[in-house]
């Protein structure tokens, strides 16, 4: 009889969504495709002669769900999706109790760190222009939401490619990851990348932020705290915030 050798031992298929290549390439395919429908949506509601920028929104309140509900949609929505549809654990992300405490602790000293820095340099140390208080269901429900998709869900995005990436780079075998990986560093160049093209020189900074978020989470091995501190140094946040509730 001849031996069996593994490689004549046929393994089941995986369905191509829990694929981690598959999962990343959709995901930044429909993050890019995504941003640019909401922009030309976005154009198309301004009244005529506006560009579409901050001020705009500034001066036509009334435009803001239409970056609120972009961000669910080109961001958060499909790394969600594929976490119920293949039945992720909520820890896979690090969205557990272990390491809470360390996570929690690392980025409130980053957050107090950047808000200290920021106020020393600006003299002011979040965004928001305060002109009275424009309080209602609407504005309530808005601001949540904001503070939501701009905060905890983008973190949750950039690190489901991170985690998902360096899945697709190990194949099968499981073994344990350092603070810097490929998935890291190729989701982060690929994340300031895409920035660039909105934000200029500034997506150095937000890829910088976030590299040293992942590096909390790759550390403590929980999520917690780099969402929160996020929520807190994210200068859009601040600035919508602003034009809903100020």
């Amino acid at each position: 009889m001849s031996a069996i050798h593994e490689s004549d031992i046929e393994r089941p298929q995986i369905p191509i969504h829990k694929t981690p290549a598959f999962q990343v390439t959709i995901t930044w395919i429909w993050n890019i495709v995504g941003v640019l429908l909401v922009g030309l949506i976005a154009i198309a509601l301004l009244p005529p002669g506006y560009p579409l920028t901050n001020a705009t929104l500034k001066s036509f309140p009334s435009l803001m769900p239409i970056p609120i509900i972009g961000e669910f949609l080109t961001t958060g929505f499909l790394p969600l999706l594929f976490a119920y549809v293949n039945k992720d654990q909520l820890s896979t992300y690090g969205i557990t109790k272990k390491g809470l405490t360390r996570s929690v602790v690392i980025s409130a000293f980053l957050s107090f760190v950047y808000l200290l820095v920021r106020f020393i340099i600006t003299g002011n140390a979040l965004d928001p222009e305060v002109n009275g208080l424009n309080v209602n269901v609407s504005t309530v429900v808005l601001s949540t939401l904001l503070v939501l998709f701009c905060g905890p869900l983008e973190v949750f995005f950039v690190f489901f490619l991170i985690d998902n990436t360096d899945r697709h780079f190990e194949g099968n075998g499981k073994q344990e990851r350092g603070l810097i990986t490929k998935g890291l560093i190729i989701t982060i160049l690929v994340y300031g990348l895409l920035h660039s093209m909105l934000q200029g020189p500034y997506s150095f900074v937000i890829a910088m932020y976030f590299l040293v978020l992942a590096l909390i989470y790759r550390h403590t091995k929980n999520i917690i705290g780099p969402m929160i501190a996020w929520t807190i140094m994210n200068n859009s946040i601040w600035f919508f915030l602003g034009i809903l509730v100020f």
